[in-house]
């Protein structure tokens, strides 16, 4: 079962309840605990606030299952990269620029191989 719904069932609310709290529709409500779409970043920190869990706790990863995808990625990216100062965010940059050195290094290597 759908966590939102889980946690949704557990307080008693309705889908209009709890889309009235969120300030959408119950159809959205609908969309997210049918795993039709998923609710923005925003949405989902509220709804994180509101059930006192964490956005992880709503979407786990789908590592062990299903292999994330890149929207999947760039989902959690997104959340995550809100909350970096401006030190962190150039710390980042480094690790990513790291990576694509890397990459570029491996593919060197096996094309000599």
């Amino acid at each position: 079962m759908n966590r939102i719904r889980q946690l949704r069932k557990r307080r008693n609310m309705t889908q209009e309840e709890l889309a009235e709290v969120l300030n959408v529709s119950s159809a959205a409500i609908s969309l997210w605990e049918t795993n039709n779409r998923q609710p923005d970043y925003n949405t989902l920190e509220k709804i994180a606030n509101l059930f006192n869990v964490s956005v992880d706790y709503l979407y786990p990863n789908k590592i062990e299952n299903n292999p994330l995808t890149m929207d999947d990625i760039q989902f959690a990216l997104y959340g995550a990269i809100r909350k970096l100062d401006e030190e962190d965010m150039v710390e980042l940059l480094k690790s990513a620029e790291r990576m694509q050195e890397l990459k570029r290094l491996k593919q060197q290597k096996s094309e000599t191989e």
